[in-house]
């Protein structure tokens, strides 16, 4: 096992993209009413039927679309369920889109429902667009990328309880709008910077190059002392005496190995 002190974590870079702020024609229409955005793969492990609950919950009181963005196979189970949970006509699956964050741009919050994640993408994607969000508290990074509760709301993995309390307190708090969350959000977006992540990586080849320079200068410490001792131990002759006497003591303090150390090669950075 790796010691914790040995285990570097960098996040994916954000994708540098100019935002689309048009949504497809055909789904204007889904926001003539509020509408609570999901986006992500239709399968097990993003636990739409958790938001789907939710949102069933959550509309009685209130009269919102939930929108989910993505393809999978659990479409067919998604689109009974929410026929099961009386919501139908207020649940919609598009498919997939190639411009996810004008959907949230207009949409009134961004549910994450995730089981689990290697790397949200679409949550930084919501965090650009400046949408409100409710996520679950899943492995691995919505709770940083969130900066704690700071910029979203966050729930239990797989309460559905939570969820919907989390959603509503979201529905019925002011809506300072996205260019305000946006420019809230701006500075600590920028640590997902393409640059910022390729120095991160380049930081990490520089430290174990480093630390492979040192196990070996190690190495070579632990075995050439005796040779240096023995040079200690046979001073060079007077002047006029160098002859064999010179070479044998040149010959006992050669560096360790059959050709002579070289000085390690630096590798540096470019700007």
């Amino acid at each position: 096992d790796l010691p914790p002190g040995k285990v570097v974590s960098i996040p994916n870079p954000r994708v540098a993209r100019e935002f689309a702020s048009e949504i497809a024609p055909e789904h204007k229409s889904l926001f003539d009413k509020p509408v609570v955005l999901g986006v992500g793969r239709l399968v097990p492990q993003k636990d739409f039927g958790v938001l789907l609950h939710a949102f069933a919950e959550v509309a009685t009181e209130r009269d919102l679309h939930l929108v989910i963005l993505g393809e999978g196979r659990e479409r067919a189970a998604l689109l009974a369920q929410s026929k099961e949970l009386g919501v139908s006509e207020r649940v919609f699956l598009p498919g997939f889109v190639d411009n996810p964050q004008a959907y949230a741009r207009r949409a009134r919050v961004f549910a994450l429902s995730s089981r689990k994640e290697g790397f949200p993408g679409a949550l930084i994607q919501a965090m650009e667009a400046g949408a409100a969000i409710v996520s679950t508290d899943c492995q691995f990074d919505p709770r940083e990328i969130l900066d704690g509760d700071r910029f979203g709301r966050i729930v239990p993995v797989g309460n559905t309880a939570a969820f919907a309390t989390a959603l509503k307190a979201e529905l019925e708090a002011y809506d300072i709008g996205p260019e305000t969350r946006r420019n809230e959000r701006e500075e600590w977006l920028r640590q997902f910077d393409p640059e910022v992540i390729t120095a991160s990586y380049l930081d990490l080849v520089q430290e174990v190059i480093e630390e492979g320079r040192e196990r070996e200068l190690g190495k070579a410490r632990d075995t050439c002392p005796p040779a240096l001792d023995q040079a200690r131990t046979h001073p060079s002759p007077p002047p006029g005496k160098l002859g064999a006497t010179a070479v044998e003591n040149s010959r006992r303090t050669e560096p360790c190995g059959d050709k002579p150390t070289q000085s390690p090669r630096r590798v540096s950075r470019g700007a």
